[in-house]
């Protein structure tokens, strides 16, 4: 199995919609851990690492998001997995 980390920042409509919470939702649906979290710039900032098929299918995911979101711009960075995550949830 292939194991892959991504860094994905989502602009648009991606706050205050709970866009956060469904992604915990989707990267643990995929089999991900890493966090997600808002910025101050009004985007939503995501370390995600997992097998490459959980990683393409939630970067699918984030395109669409929760229902309210309005998705502008998914930007992806690939980097070396580190193997530090435990689970996936929400940073503040």
């Amino acid at each position: 199995m292939t194991v892959k980390q991504a860094h994905i920042v989502v602009t648009g409509r991606v706050q205050m919609v709970v866009y956060r919470y469904s992604a915990v939702s989707s990267a643990t649906e995929h089999g991900l851990v890493g966090w997600v979290r808002n910025t101050r710039d009004g985007h939503v900032e995501i370390v995600a690492e997992g097998p490459a098929e959980g990683m393409e299918a939630f970067i699918k995911w984030c395109w669409i998001g929760p229902r309210a979101a309005l998705v502008e711009d998914v930007r992806v960075e690939w980097r070396e997995p580190t193997g530090e995550f435990t689970r996936f949830g929400v940073r503040y």
